[in-house]
């Protein structure tokens, strides 16, 4: 601990004269051993008195011998001018009690078990008290707060009670924040990262709702016009219930890149409205073939109604079509 040191009953006489700028002065010969000897940060105070009762404390930060070295006129005395003869006395000030008060403590002042709920009651601790590098974790004493022994590797998942997911840093992965929670007016789980909406997740039990993961059953594209098929027809059914005829188009790999794999299923319910039946062309562009199976011929084809076939991509330029109805 820094701060004032004390010794008991330490009186002197100064051994010569000193100007009120002296900051070196001495005691009569052997007198210095009465007071204490402050290492570096510590001080001990004196009050120099005269024989009219005129007083000047001083802080004595080095003591060697009889020779004390001072800073002048503390406590809101003024330095003055010094005689021979004056009384020196290591008196207890008001200054040196608050330094005591003041002084923080350290570890070994604060034994585990010491403070209590008491001790720190609501208000007590403020923002100020507990500053940016004022709590170190050897600060930090078990059962107090969490002793920085709490957070080591396969302890903190013991103490906190269940097993945490570390989010982002892993192999391949970039640092993003993770957030898995239920969406918002919904029973849907749902992902984001980063704070970006990345839709919901697939889980065993689904409620039957279209357009979501883990629907079971073929999500239905319904088309009474002239139709491109796009990126979200792969895996679906385009359905067509118009009387009137149309085209459905197969699009290149660079304007719509679908996987191998990849397949459409048509349904031609042509004659829904019970009059007459639409028939659909389903035309392949330029650079891509259409092979039928199992005849293997190429070209566009027409699926009837009522009709189904289903197209899958073989790969880049070649799509195979197969089913009911198709000529």
């Amino acid at each position: 601990m820094t701060g004032p040191v004390f010794k008991n009953n330490a009186v002197g006489v100064l051994a010569a004269s000193y100007t009120d700028t002296a900051t070196s002065i001495t005691l009569s010969g052997g007198q210095g051993d009465k007071f204490p000897s402050p290492t570096p940060g510590n001080w001990f105070p004196i009050t120099v008195v005269d024989a009219a009762n005129n007083i000047e404390i001083m802080r004595c930060d080095v003591r060697s011998g009889d020779t004390l070295t001072v800073v002048r006129g503390q406590e809101g005395t003024n330095a003055r001018a010094l005689a021979a003869g004056e009384k020196v006395e290591h008196r207890l000030t008001a200054g040196a009690i608050e330094a005591v008060r003041d002084a923080p403590l350290v570890a070994s002042q604060i034994p585990n078990g010491f403070i209590t709920g008491a001790m720190i009651a609501p208000l007590a601790i403020t923002s100020g008290k507990i500053a940016l590098g004022n709590v170190g974790g050897n600060q930090l004493f078990q059962g107090r707060f969490i002793h920085e022994g709490f957070l080591d590797v396969g302890v903190a998942e013991l103490n906190l009670g269940f097993k945490p997911v570390q989010q982002g840093g892993g192999v391949g992965q970039d640092a993003n924040k993770i957030n898995l929670g239920w969406a918002v007016a919904t029973t849907k789980f749902k992902l984001s990262v980063d704070g970006l909406d990345k839709g919901n997740l697939l889980v065993e039990v689904h409620d039957g709702t279209v357009n979501t993961a883990g629907y079971r059953g073929l999500v239905t594209n319904v088309q009474n016009n002239d139709y491109t098929f796009g990126f979200v027809d792969n895996g679906r059914q385009v359905l067509h219930t118009s009387t009137s005829s149309h085209s459905y188009f197969i699009p290149t790999d660079a304007a719509v890149h679908i996987l191998i794999g990849g397949i459409i299923k048509i349904v031609n319910h042509g004659n829904a409205g019970g009059s007459g039946s639409g028939a659909v062309a389903i035309v392949p562009p330029p650079g891509v073939v259409l092979v039928w199976l199992p005849s293997g011929s190429v070209g566009a084809r027409t699926l009837g109604s009522p009709g189904t076939c289903m197209l899958e991509k073989m790969d880049a330029t070649t799509w195979w079509i197969y089913g009911m109805g198709v000529s």
